[in-house]
């Protein structure tokens, strides 16, 4: 997929966004339960996440550049003079906002914008005025990968406040969008986690962080997660990246962290089942490619930390060719309702440890499973997590192991 088709194939209306919607809620739903039976509530409340995130997006209708405006303006550009006029008109400069993301906007700021690109170099950001009227900004995060989303009406200020400019933009309370982050990102709604979330917001910081824990390990293992939350100029609150610290049953402490964004931020599930040693399923950025895809992603351990304190990620792109319906499929699981073993597929991707019925020795046992995307094969337990089967790839998915193994090395990056 390239990186920005998701912005131009967007729903061009409410009711085919909700359509849309409404097909991905198993898919989603299956993040962190085998067999998904979502009710009303659970499904509006879904629905309407999805409805608030696309309604606070921020849309620059009515600017209305001409051919001849952007011609003459390219002219400009590459040749340094132009025969034609692309000046803005004042209907025009008063539709571009005065302030996007805490930037105020001189006139040649607008101009870049509207036609082109809009640079600021020494924020390492920039952002681009796409067909939609959608503002994309591209930016590092800490581990200094790319990174881009839409700005929302909370980014955006107007010295006029022109009312049919703003008419058509819906507000928010400020501490709306961070709840929404925690919840959907399998934090909680507990009413201690919103205390801390209220106290930071109404502190006089630019940045706080709070606390919170996890029962979804492996036995005899804990969790602890610490949110960082950052203060924009007009009161927006947003989670950047928390990070995750994992106290293994042996004392063993791995911990990373995780930048939360719109394209491939990993819940809060999946960072334990990353940092337990297992693989997710996410959307990456493939250097090689130069686009954003699906890929099969772990952490490292075999490598030193880098000198932002994560570990690098090995992904497993497409081109590495796992395919878990057919790997499940050769691995002869057993499943009593068929609409189960999509789920499983779901659940497998997630890194999720899953309960599954299998035959072994003519006998059909239940026990557990979690996808090998490395090796192309399922690793199979007991109810005890005792290891049943090997590491050996299941027949017909063989690879040589020299090719594997330099996979492996080339697909090894930083986040």
């Amino acid at each position: 997929m390239d990186r920005y088709e998701r912005f131009y194939d967007a729903p061009k209306s409410l009711n085919e966004f909700k359509s849309y919607v409404e097909n991905d809620l198993k898919a989603k739903a299956v993040q962190n339960n085998l067999y998904p039976k979502l009710s009303e509530e659970e499904k509006n409340d879904l629905l309407n996440y999805r409805i608030f995130i696309k309604e606070n997006e921020f849309i620059l209708e009515n600017l209305q550049i001409t051919a001849s405006q952007r011609k003459a303006y390219s002219e400009k550009m590459e040749f340094g003079t132009t025969d034609g006029d692309y000046s803005l008109t004042k209907a025009q400069m008063d539709t571009i906002p005065n302030v996007i993301d805490g930037h105020t906007l001189s006139k040649n700021d607008k101009y870049e914008l509207a036609f082109s690109l809009l640079e600021k170099q020494l924020y390492g950001e920039s952002y681009e005025l796409l067909d939609s009227g959608e503002i994309l900004k591209n930016y590092l995060d800490e581990n200094v990968f790319s990174r881009h989303r839409i700005l929302t009406i909370n980014e955006i200020k107007f010295n006029n406040q022109n009312p049919n400019i703003m008419e058509t933009q819906n507000e928010y309370d400020p501490a709306q969008y961070p709840k929404l982050q925690l919840k959907y990102l399998g934090f909680g709604e507990g009413e201690q986690l919103h205390k801390d979330l209220e106290n930071g917001i109404n502190a006089p910081e630019k940045e706080f962080e709070i606390k919170t824990s996890s029962d979804k390990m492996m036995p005899g293992n804990e969790m602890e997660f610490t949110l960082k939350f950052n203060k924009i100029e007009n009161g927006s609150v947003f989670m950047n990246f928390y990070n995750a610290k994992l106290t293994k049953e042996n004392g063993d402490i791995l911990s990373h962290n995780f930048p939360v964004n719109r394209v491939n931020t990993f819940t809060a599930k999946e960072a334990v089942n990353l940092l337990e040693g297992r693989t997710v399923k996410i959307e990456f950025h493939n250097p090689k490619t130069e686009k954003i895809e699906p890929a099969f992603a772990k952490l490292n351990f075999n490598e030193p930390k880098t000198e932002k304190g994560n570990y690098n990620f090995q992904n497993f792109y497409k081109n590495y060719g796992v395919d878990t319906a057919q790997i499940v499929e050769k691995s002869k699981l057993i499943f009593d309702k068929p609409e189960w073993k999509e789920s499983t597929i779901k659940s497998l991707e997630k890194g999720n440890i899953v309960k599954v019925k299998f035959e072994l020795d003519d006998k059909v046992i239940e026990g557990k499973a979690v996808l090998n995307p490395q090796y192309k094969n399922l690793s199979l337990y007991d109810q005890d997590m005792n290891r049943i089967n090997t590491n050996k790839p299941l027949e017909g998915l063989d690879q040589d192991n020299k090719h594997e193994k330099n996979n492996v090395k080339e697909q090894s990056i930083k986040r």
